[in-house]
């Protein structure tokens, strides 16, 4: 069965998600679900359409929990915490299907499909932890730590994936509406990334990082927060970083510029321009 890979387009992260469609096609035999962010223009749709990836019909379930936990509060100017709840439906959209969800700013360098084979049905995969106060306050680690001693503060959402629904039936769902304020009471700033890590302590379930699943691979490698010169690129599928292999590079897109001779920025201008090439032989214009 082939890996279900999700990720969340927005119409101004296009040349992003030109890289990553891009790199995935090169990479890894998958199928692209992309979950519209919010109303898609016609550029984009045309991208979904060149890279021949399924658009998911958002679960209003989810746009209901964003909304019953955080309101209408700002996640960044202008944008609405609860819409990024919508990265939520690989949970449910995936039915028994291997699943990742991506970031729309990752770089995939290798097969996704050697992660799924090494992983047990109750575990979930991320590609990095989540910063101390980004998902849970004193209050909350502490009584989510009790119930799973794995969590510390939780994961980020950028990389994450399962070999089935790791939440089973997704019974465990309705806490969210039903217990949204308690729920909330938990969290701190991170909207999804924190419910999704909540959602893993309640259920027990076992959370690894790409390192402990795939020995000898380095966790997903933030480029904009590192030593470039740990970062050794051979080829665009022989990427190390600190001595071990990389599956996954990410841009945090704080609006940080690289230099141009970035090896980073170096594969990105590749997978661009190998996926603009994708796309240009599509015609849209006729």
């Amino acid at each position: 069965m082939k890996i279900q890979v999700y990720t969340l387009l927005s119409n101004d992260r296009l040349d992003d998600a030109l890289v990553l469609f891009s790199s995935l096609k090169k990479n890894t035999n998958v199928d692209i679900n992309v979950i519209p962010f919010d109303f898609l223009n016609e550029q984009s749709l045309n991208l979904v359409e060149a890279f021949d990836c399924r658009l998911v019909t958002p679960d209003p379930f989810w746009d209901e929990v964003g909304e019953k936990i955080f309101g209408n509060h700002l996640y960044r100017p202008g944008v609405l915490a609860k819409k990024y709840f919508r990265k939520l439906n690989a949970l449910t959209d995936s039915r028994d299907a291997p699943f990742v969800f991506l970031d729309a700013n990752t770089l995939i360098v290798d097969d996704l499909n050697s992660l799924f084979f090494q992983m047990n049905k109750d575990e979930i995969v991320f590609g990095s932890r989540a910063m101390k106060g980004r998902n849970f306050n004193c209050w909350g680690k502490s009584l989510l730590n009790k119930i799973n001693p794995d969590m510390k503060d939780g994961f980020n959402a950028g990389f994450w994936g399962a070999v089935s629904p790791p939440f089973g039936n997704g019974s465990s769902y309705s806490i969210l509406i039903d217990q949204g304020q308690k729920v909330r009471d938990m969290l701190t700033l991170s909207p999804e990334q924190s419910v999704l890590s909540f959602l893993v302590a309640i259920n027990s379930v076992k959370p690894k990082l790409i390192c402990d699943v795939l020995p000898g691979y380095s966790n997903l490698v933030s480029v904009e927060n590192i030593d470039n010169s740990l970062l050794e690129v051979s080829n665009e599928r022989n990427v190390r970083f600190a001595d071990k292999r990389a599956l996954a590079l990410k841009w945090t897109g704080r609006g940080i510029v690289l230099p141009e001779d970035h090896p980073a920025e170096i594969l990105k201008r590749y997978y661009k321009e190998k996926g603009q090439l994708v796309f240009n032989e599509k015609n849209f214009a006729k």
